[in-house]
This record gives structure tokens, sequence and C-alpha cells, in this order.
């Protein structure tokens, strides 16, 4: 497990089922949070937590109980020298219970999952589990801004910038749980911890044993409230007499309701009269099968009445020890402090007495409970996944530790580095996390679908798994096509390490994807297309004068799927040569998702990339995601892909506008020279090279000028140019905008760029030369420039936000000085309120 302390949270905890789990899997617990003193005296009695303090009882809607827990949970932190582990969280479901026939209003109820939100947010712990009822997700809660929405829409809002999320309704009996529940499991990673995707800490699939497995070694009980000497837990519930010729003679699988005779059917007597019960749920009054998975186990597990309580051969409801197994708690665990064997020696009055005072509690405990075994297979892939992050919040992780790469990041990442033609082929590793971030946007089907799939480029097959995870429910027909024969045995040999369903039709196609004709639309297309340019002449022809493999790749990609979600570089937001695709992917698509990575997306290259999600939908709102910023908000498509601007602005927002109102943009061309490269420079004599690092506080010392060339080096064309207006010179690389006036009779190498007016434009050199170097013009120019690090050549896109001030300019941040470094992402309000990353 590593050298670093494993903590968690546990939230809404109950009696600590969940925390028992992870206490088997060698967690220490930094706080367990519970609202009902009775329940957190069961997790004492187990010693769910080592420190007495981390036992916090009270509402978390309480800010004096949430901040308790907040500082508890930091010092524990301070303490372990380590980031909280996981935290876990289990709000009250009964407002969303479909076995809740009695529901009022229970928005404030369900709106204890904010409570959660609100607490995952603030600790930022690596890991969190959220479980639920299967209505979870879909049900409504009045969020931190007051207002209703989706439970998932919530979580997506406060929690999606800064993790990987996945989400899914399943039975626990399919994952190794002793009964049948079906719940909402949501998992989630934050995004620095690299290679592990939420879908890695599922439980593995395994088969429940049936009822007679779990139970048949228990003894059997007739008389009513009868107790066995040997466990106080396995006792005979009593209940009214009179209702036992109901189910007496029942088989199992059998219904009270279908007696024959109406006497011995569920009723009850009105005025003298027999009036039979409703059947209202099939499974009251039913006697359980032997030989099928134990059933759900829910709060109302103490009377015939309610859903699946009766064994399947005695007259009774389920013992809390048959429960107790049925979810998963060890014999060992203790529901109250008294030790086992104390109790079993107790008189038999004295055990009634107690079964009276703490039945219904454990009883409820069970049924509101998370399976023990199911958390505990949890914690081990916490424990095993838990990298060391990356570097987070402008510091290192303090310690390292053991942890591994789940195997299909292993086995992908491996094949990837080792491919000899990955140069060749513009072939690099795309970790499993931004695999799983990109393929997290794209939609959920009904199960009926049967989806055709396409890798186009599917190197090592890091997107596969998690397709086939994703949608294993569904019928899939995958074609996964690739240039290379090699990676196309790689990803065989990777998916043949995996448990792949029948209903998964993988067809394997060597061909250049280019030249690739398929028969039919694909609902879905994904992947990490080649970078970089074509070799020679490629096959598809380019309806919009793109040359970049990358962008090929798209437009093919749009013309085959429905769905396209693509890794590619971000220069595609403002490159020159993809104006017309962009233009065309802006009005005819609509644009579901933008992902930022920055340049996190691969380790042994420097270029910044993005995640693209586009379909064949009408344009309405894009979801952007920075992990630079760590920020994600939605906005309308037409924001980002305006035609007054001649790129897209993923992060535009009521300052960029507000910077605009003020400035009047595209006023200049731009003029750089590449090839005037050293070996064309001398030290003496000549015309003096202007470089970027010799613009200084608005203007040129010329005496600081070291390089100069050759008169023939200068075109005429330049000199033309700049004779009849001033020119301005400009750093090309750098964070922060800055300009001076370009002296008579000098030149300029790459590393500037000189901006010089339009024809009839009216440009004063000297309120430009002010304005640039301002706070308010870096962080319009950032924005202008979509926070990039790498792409910040001056070229004919971005010359265009090289603004000059209106007359009655009005700075918006109140702040003096150039920037410093920690700015580069911070954000601005069009009221001018800086907000650090």
């Amino acid at each position: 497990m590593g050298d670093t302390q494993l903590g968690y949270v546990s939230l809404f905890s109950s009696a600590g089922l969940g925390c028992y789990g992870f206490k088997s899997a060698g967690f220490d617990c930094a706080a367990t949070a519970e609202l009902i003193p009775r329940r957190l005296d069961v997790q004492r009695a187990n010693s769910v937590a080592s420190d007495d303090k981390a036992y916090v009882l009270g509402d978390l809607t309480n800010v004096i109980v949430r901040q308790y827990l907040i500082e508890q949970v930091k010092h524990w932190e301070k303490s372990n020298g380590t980031d909280i582990t996981v935290i876990v969280a289990t709000p009250p479901c009964q407002g969303m219970s479909v076995a809740n026939h009695k529901k009022n209003d229970e928005l404030g109820r369900n709106s204890l999952v904010v409570e959660s939100i609100k607490i995952i947010s603030e600790l930022e712990p690596r890991f969190f589990v959220m479980e639920n009822v299967r209505a979870f997700l879909t049900s409504a809660c009045r969020d931190i801004d007051g207002k209703l929405k989706p439970i998932r829409e919530a979580i997506d809002a406060h929690l999606l910038d800064r993790y990987n999320i996945f989400a899914k309704v399943v039975n626990f009996k399919d994952y190794g749980a002793n009964s049948s529940r079906t719940r909402t499991l949501v998992l989630g990673v934050r995004r620095d911890i690299q290679d592990v995707t939420p879908i890695d800490l599922f439980p593995d699939r395994a088969q429940a044993p049936t009822l007679r497995n779990l139970i048949d070694d228990l003894p059997t009980l007739n008389t009513m409230g009868q107790i066995d000497p040997n466990d106080i837990y396995h006792a005979f519930r009593p209940y009214n007499p009179d209702m036992r010729p109901w189910i007496h003679g029942l088989k199992p699988g059998q219904s009270a309701f279908d007696n024959v005779d109406l006497a011995l059917r569920p009723h009850h007597m009105v005025n003298g009269k027999v009036v039979e019960n409703k059947a209202s749920n099939g499974d009251k009054y039913r006697r359980n099968l032997w030989d099928k998975v134990a059933p759900c186990v829910h709060t109302r597990n103490d009377i015939l009445a309610s859903q699946s309580t009766i064994h399947p051969c005695d007259d009774r409801v389920f013992s809390i020890r048959e429960l107790s197994r049925m979810m998963g708690v060890p014999d060992t665990f203790r529901w109250t402090k008294d030790d086992p064997k104390t109790l079993n020696a107790l008189p038999e009055e004295q055990k009634r007495t107690f079964l009276k005072e703490h039945e219904i509690n454990i009883r409820q405990c069970l049924g509101e409970g998370v399976p023990t075994q199911i958390f505990a297979a949890i914690a081990r892939k916490v424990a095993l996944y838990n990298h060391t992050p990356r570097k987070r919040r402008g510091r290192p992780s303090k310690h390292a530790n053991n942890a591994v790469l789940p195997p299909v990041a292993s086995f992908v990442s491996d094949a990837e580095r080792n491919n000899v033609h990955r140069k060749q082929l513009a072939a690099f590793y795309t970790r499993q996390d931004i695999a799983y971030s990109l393929l997290s946007t794209l939609p959920e089907y009904p199960r009926s679908k049967t989806l055709r799939i396409l890798e186009p480029s599917v190197g090592a097959g890091a997107f596969v798994p998690l397709l086939i995870k994703r949608y294993g429910d569904h019928e899939l027909h995958i074609d996964l096509v690739d240039i290379n024969q090699h990676a196309l045995e790689q990803v065989k040999e990777l998916l043949a390490r995996l448990d792949v369903p029948n209903h998964v039709h993988l067809n394997y196609i060597n061909t250049d994807f280019l030249k690739f004709e398929p028969s039919n639309r694909y609902d879905i297309i994904v992947g990490n297309p080649p970078f970089g340019s074509p070799s020679h002449r490629p096959a598809f022809e380019s309806k919009f004068s793109v040359r970049d493999l990358y962008a090929l790749f798209l437009e093919k990609c749009l013309s085959l799927g429905e769905h396209v979600a693509l890794v590619i570089p971000k220069t595609f937001l403002n490159g020159a040569e993809f104006v017309q695709l962009r233009n065309y992917v802006a009005t005819k698509c609509a644009i579901k998702d933008i992902q930022d990575y920055g340049e996190s997306a691969f380790s042994d290259i420097k270029i910044e990339t993005i995640g693209l999600h586009v379909s064949h939908d009408v344009p309405s709102n894009t979801a952007v995601l920075s992990l630079p910023m760590r920020n994600r908000r939605i906005v309308a498509q037409h924001i980002i892909t305006s035609k007054k601007f001649p790129s897209w602005l993923i992060y535009r927002n009521d300052f960029f506008d507000a910077m605009c109102k003020q400035l009047r943009l595209g006023c200049f061309e731009v003029y750089r020279d590449r090839s005037l490269t050293l070996n064309k420079q001398h030290f003496e004599n000549g015309i003096p090279v202007v470089k970027a690092r010799n613009i200084v506080n608005g203007r040129i010392n010329l005496n600081a000028v070291q390089s100069f060339c050759a008169p023939e080096c200068v075109p005429v064309s330049f000199k033309t140019k700049v004779s009849a207006t001033s020119a301005i010179v400009v750093p090309n690389l750098s964070y922060y905008p800055r300009g001076a006036v370009l002296p008579q009779h000098c030149y300029v190498d790459g590393s500037a760029a000189v901006l010089i007016p339009h024809k009839n434009e009216k440009v004063n050199p000297d309120e430009v030369i002010k304005l640039w170097p301002t706070v308010d013009f870096f962080f319009f120019y950032r924005i202008a420039r979509n926070y990039s690090v790498r792409s910040l050549n001056v070229d004919t896109i971005s010359v265009f936000y090289w603004g000059v001030p209106k007359a009655g300019y009005e700075p918006i941040v109140r702040m003096e000085g150039v920037p410093n470094s920690s700015w580069l992402y911070a954000t601005v309000s069009a009221n001018g309120k800086v907000t650090q990353r």
C-alpha cells in the first residue's frame, strides 16, 4: 500500500458498515459523521476510528458541525503529512427510494447530498465515493446556489473540474455482495492522479452466493420469540399470532396473497367484516427462495408486510444474523459495546430486554447500510492505485508511495512507449485519465440500442477498454483502425487479457484511416489522431484546405460519425490554417465539450492539447473544462465561436467583453522574419537587429542591441511597410504583452513581431505602448490566447487582439505593475476582481 498513510472520511455513516470495510482494508478514519447517537455508538463498539474526536455527532447542515469535521480532517492531514485519501458519502435516501410509498416533501432530505459536495470541494480528497438508490442522480436537490437541479448536475457543477467521475446504476450482487441491492455508485478520482480512472476503482464482477449458501447453517427457529442460545442475534422476532396461518403453509416463492382461502390471505377487520389488504408490492408476505440470491434488505425488515422479509422455511422474518450476512457484515461485527460471549451467556429474559432495546435500531441500520464487502473491495482498489499526485497548488506532494498502475494503463503505456514507429507515426501514449475524461462527455443511450463505434487511430488501445466498460451494457460493433499492423496486434493482446462480453464485436482494420471507406455511419468516433504533417499527399481531399494530420482526421470523422470526440492540439482554437474548418464546426455542429488539458495530456512531449467533442445536433451550450485553470463552466456555443473574433475563445467572459467595448481591435497587420537565423547575424556594423529582450519599459535601448545583419537581409517589402508609419515591435513569445516603437533603420529577428497599422488606421504609439503592459491588457490577452503557455506566436490571427484604446478608456482591474507569474491562471470578472486558480 506504499508508505503514505491511508485516511478516509465517512459522511452520513449510520452504523458504519462501510467504515468497517475500509478499516479491514487498512484505512484510518479521520472523521465519521452521523446524526443519531446510538448509531455512532455502534461505530465506537467496532473501533472504526482510533481517535475519539473523529466521531462527529450532529447535523452536517449545521455550519458548526461541518466546520468541526473539516478541522478534524485537517488535523489528521497535518499529523500524517499527507492529504486525505478518500471521502465516502451515503446521504439519507428516503426521498428518492422506490420503497418509500409515503413520500411528501423530501427535497430537504435529498439536498443533504449538497453537504457532501461542499465537504468534498473543501477537502479535495484524492478519491470520493457516493452510494445511494437507483434514482439518486435524477432526483432533484436544492444546490448551493439555491436553484433546484438534478443531483448529477449539482455534482458535475462543483466537482467535475477537479475530478474524473463515473456513475452507474448496478446491482451489487453482480460485484460480490451477498444480496440483491440495486444502487447508484458514484466514484471520483482527482485529476492529478495520473492514469487512474474511476472505472478502475469499481469492484470486480463476482458471483453472488445463494441464500442457502449464506444461512442454511443457522439453526431453525420454530417458536415465536425463540433465541439461539449461542447467538443472541439469531432470534424469532414475535408478531401477531393471528398472521401466522397466512404464511404457515406457503412454499418458497409463494405469497400469502396466493392462498385460495380468503381467511388465509392478509386482511384486517372493519365492523366485523374481513377486508383484504392491498397487495401493493409483489414481495409482501412472500417466502424467499433458497437457491436464489438473497433479497434486498430494506429498513422495515422487521415485519411480514414489508418486502422480501420471510424466511424460506420458518414462519418468521429474517433474524439479525441472517440479515447481517446478507449485507456482508462479518460475524465479528459488534452491534453494541458488549462482548458477544457475555450477551450469549445472559438469562433468557435479559436477552429479550436487550433485543427490545436494540433490535429495531440494528435492523434499520442494516436496511440503510452499504454492503461491507463492496466498500472493502473499493477500499482495496483505492489503496492499490493511490498514486502520488502530480504537483498541486504550486508544491510537490510530500510523500511517495508504491502504488501500481491499473492493468490497462500499465499495458497500454508500455506498448505505446515501446513502439519503434512511434515518432514516424506521430503516435504518443494517451493516458487513461485523459482518455476517460474525454469519453465521459459522450452521451448515454437506451440499453436496447446497438452502438457502432470507430477508433480511427487505435495505437495501443487506450480508449478501447474504457469504451467497453462505459457501453458494455449495449451490443457494440467497434471498428479499430490503425496504419500499423503491430499496433493492432498489441490491442488484440490487451483485450485478450480482459473479460470482453460476447455482445462486443471487435473489427481490426489495418489501413490508413484517410483511405478508409466504411459502409455505415458511426454513433461514436473517438480517439487520439496523429499530430503533424503527412509525409506524402493524403488520400483524403480536404474541403477546408487543412494539411495537418489531426485536422484531416477531424474533418473526415465529422463526415462519418454522429458524435466525434478527439484529443487534438490546442492550436486548433486559433490557428490561421483551420479557419474554414472551425467555421464549419461552429455553424453546422454542436460543440458539446471542450476540455483544455494544457500540457498535461502527454508526459513525454511538450504540447498543449484539448479534447473536442462535436455532434451533428443543433448548436446550443458548450461545457468548457480547464485542467490548468481547475474550473468548468457551461456557456452558449456562439459565445465561444462568435464571428466577431477570428479564433475560438473558450475562456471568454464579461471582463473580456467589457475590455472589447473599450478597445479598437484588428488595427494591425503583423510582420515576422523567421529566416533571419543566428548565422546570418554578426556582432558589429550593419543593420541593428532588435530582439524581444530589447523591449524594456516601452522603448528600445539601441546601446543594448548586440546583433546586426547585412542590409540585403532586410526585404524591400518590409522597408515599404514601415516607411510611412510608426511600426511597433512586440515580443513574439511572451505571457506579458509590451511594445516599443521600432527605431528607424532597425530590423527584427523571429523573437519579435512588428505590428504595422492598417491603412487608414490612426494609431497613437504612445497610447498602445502605455496600455499593453497593464494588468487589464494582460488578462485580456490571456483570454484572447485561451490561456496558452506555448502557442503564443503573434500571427495573422492573434494580431487582431492587440487592441488600441478608445477615447475615454478606463482601467477595470485596480492593480498596478506588471502581473506576477502566479497570475498566469488567474481570472478576472467584469468588476475587476481577480481570482487565483
